[in-house]
């Protein structure tokens, strides 16, 4: 290996370091409750790993609004190596970020030759906060992956125009189709290709001689030809586009929901903002509300801010052209203004008004023209000014390790939901989506008073959010307040009439309340609104089986089954459901499922038990039962049931034993203590 060779490997293997010491700590990360569950378990295919049938599901299908295969393969590839272990989610994550850093380095050496302002545009890369966000959430995994089929195409596009080589032409389009099939942010490399092509590529022939324009060791072309040999790949970026369009249609806002003039007066300031934190990344959160929607938090740029940004935008624009000199200046400056054009937001999806992750690529623009700025000025220095020139190189030093430092403590922010959700809420107070995330996690975590407390803080600002309402009643019932949490559920109904979480909860108190009739026909309707909706299915077939209805009830979990294939509570019901229908070996096997997919399911282990034992198997029943009391040492009838399978095997003593603990968790257990006296009295029956 040469010496060349060998440095580049070094810088390489020292940006790859430097992305583990940053992120290292994800790996004992959970998810956040914000999309992450639908990439990590949204589907069956999400939850069952890898597989033909899922790569078909994938190619086939459009997922979360959009179409990006790759990256749901990458999730189910994800599941098949990790399991449940979310560290290892995070790890694919990382390792794509750090291999994105060294490719960079790389595609940005062979395009310019310049090793040293490469290595520091990929430490930038590597180290800004900015980019937090797209390698700490597990969703933001279509990021990653789709831009480092980005480098690749950029790496082999350098080649191609150095070489004319049709092989690394047909490589970079199938990058960039990779990439789209990642996520469609790489409908903007074609052009990107262009700009390369005049810096650092120098590939345009002019008419005529340009200031600035130097001796090129590539073939140069003219602009009808260099345009005409990205026709193959723009039509790769257009197949892409009609596809995504498509698949956020209905996510798209319309004019009508938010006018053409509102749009462009956020881009325009949207652009200034990003600039902003790139150049100081302080108060970065993972939502900022779009400032025409203030059911959202939003408030409305005054108009100076609007003028100022044009001015400013209007400005850098025309320096950088006019600095004909300096053409890295251009380039960086049109990569970072052409690139954030899909998520600008003049086609709007989603309520946010920008978003960190969008940096992810287009600040390699400005990345560009900051090292090539820097670098040309340490150039002219260096011998006449020697001092400063270190001094400038130790600030830049300095500065990286300060964004180092930055981003360790923003990663810090994503360990869990409830540190996420503060950070953005003392970043962005007035902010009703993360207040109604917040509010689920506490509702989650069993805190339910937190989770009361924040959704109405979220309806302060947002009081037409049905889905808030129906949260906030789910949380009231679990505290307890039922009639409470029925007027929650209405006042969601009033809002949306047929909405289907609604009336699923609202059936869920009633039958709390005793009113199993009425509570079917809600989840009959919920069921009617959206026949996939898996837990109204769940909740219906555990009512149908209350009322002895059983072949109804299985049926109903089955379909609950279909899209959660990895619950559980569903095959223990439905195990119990198998049995009361008299199919021992039906509900055995529903049993062992639950068991598989959760060892710790004491219900499902109890049941087993139970079921064991009815068929004389007391020796295995006892390990179930035993299991059942490891998970919840609380459980009572589990040990009731321990009690007699050893009072079966003549263990009167240990069965005596079992249903005293069985009366230590719950004193009123009637059976348990039917059972301890009959085998006391059995007991002193064999002793007489």
């Amino acid at each position: 290996m040469g010496k060349g060779r060998l440095l580049n490997f070094g810088i390489a293997s020292i940006l790859i370091a430097v992305v583990v010491a940053i992120y290292a700590q994800t790996f004992d990360f959970g998810a956040v409750r914000f999309d992450d569950s639908v990439y990590i378990a949204g589907s069956r295919h999400l939850q069952t790993g890898l597989s033909a049938d899922g790569l078909k599901w994938a190619f086939s299908s459009y997922f979360g609004s959009n179409y990006f295969p790759l990256t749901l393969s990458s999730h189910m590839l994800d599941r098949s190596l990790f399991g449940d272990h979310l560290g290892g989610h995070h790890l694919t994550s990382v390792a794509l970020h750090a291999l994105n850093s060294a490719l960079l380095f790389a595609a940005l050496f062979s395009l310019t030759r310049a090793r040293g302002p490469s290595a520091v545009a990929a430490m930038l890369f590597a180290v800004h906060p900015l980019n937090v966000e797209s390698v700490a959430w597990i969703a933001e995994r279509k990021n990653v992956l789709s831009t480092t089929f980005w480098i690749l195409s950029m790496w082999a596009y350098a080649g191609y125009a150095r070489r004319a080589s049709l092989a690394l032409y047909f490589c970079a389009a199938l990058a960039l189709a990779l990439g789209l099939l990642a996520k469609p942010m790489l409908v903007t490399l074609p052009l990107v290709f262009l700009l390369l092509d005049y810096w650092p590529l120098d590939r345009i022939r002019w008419g005529r001689s340009q200031v600035g324009e130097s001796a090129s060791p590539v073939p140069r072309r003219s602009v009808g030809f260099l345009i005409a040999e990205k026709l193959p790949l723009l039509a790769i970026s257009a197949a892409s586009s009609v596809a995504t369009m498509q698949a956020q249609s209905r996510g798209i806002l319309s004019i009508e929901t938010l006018p053409l003039l509102q749009r462009l007066a956020n881009a325009v300031v949207a652009y200034v903002r990003y600039l902003g934190k790139i150049v100081w990344p302080a108060d970065l959160a993972m939502h900022y509300p779009h400032p025409y929607m203030p059911e959202m938090g939003g408030q409305p740029f005054a108009a100076w801010q609007i003028a100022a940004a044009v001015t400013l935008l209007a400005v850098v624009s025309a320096l950088v052209v006019a600095a004909v000199r300096h053409r890295y200046l251009l380039v960086g400056w049109f990569w970072f203004l052409g690139t954030l054009v899909p998520t600008i937001g003049l086609v709007q999806v989603g309520d946010q008004a920008i978003a960190d992750r969008y940096t992810y690529v287009p600040a390699i623009g400005l990345f560009l023209a900051l090292c090539w700025s820097g670098s040309g000025w340490v150039a002219d220095r260096r011998r006449s000014h020697p001092a400063s020139s270190r001094a400038f190189l130790a600030a830049v030093g300095a500065a990286i390790a300060a964004l180092a430092l930055a981003s360790w403590h923003q990663v810090a922010h994503w360990r869990d939901s409830v540190s996420l959700f503060e950070h953005t809420l003392a970043v962005v107070p007035k902010n009703p989506k993360i207040r109604y995330n917040l509010g689920n996690e506490y509702r989650s975590r069993g805190d339910m008073d937190a989770a009361i407390r924040n959704y109405r803080i979220a309806l302060e600002t947002q009081p037409d959010s049905a889905a808030t309402h129906v949260n906030l009643g789910n949380a009231l019932r679990s505290r307890g307040d039922l009639d409470a949490a029925i007027d929650a559920y209405r006042a969601a109904l009033d809002l949306e009439p047929r909405n289907a979480n609604a009336h699923n909860s609202l059936g869920t108190v009633l039958r709390a309340k005793g009113d199993v009739d009425q509570a079917i026909l809600r989840y009959r309707y919920a069921i009617h609104l959206d026949p996939d909706f898996y837990l109204a299915h769940y909740n219906l077939a555990n009512a149908l089986q209350s009322k002895g209805e059983f072949e109804e009830a299985v049926a109903h979990y089955f379909e609950a089954l279909k899209e959660n294939v990895r619950d559980p509570k569903i095959f223990n019901n439905l195990g119990s459901a198998f049995w009361s229908l008299g199919k021992p070996e039906d509900a055995e096997i529903a049993y062992r499922v639950a068991i598989e997919a959760d060892p710790r399911h004491y219900r499902a282990q109890n049941n087993l038990g139970a079921l064991l034992a009815s068929q004389q198997k007391f020796g295995e029943a006892v390990r179930h039962y035993l299991a059942a009391i490891s998970a919840s040492s609380d459980y009572a009838p589990a040990y009731n049931n321990l009690g007699d399978a050893l009072r079966a095997q003549g263990q009167l003593d240990a069965a005596i034993q079992a249903y005293e603990e069985a009366l230590r968790a719950d004193p009123d257990f009637a059976e348990a203590a039917q059972n301890l006296a009959s085998a006391k009295r059995e007991r002193e029956g064999l002793r007489e």
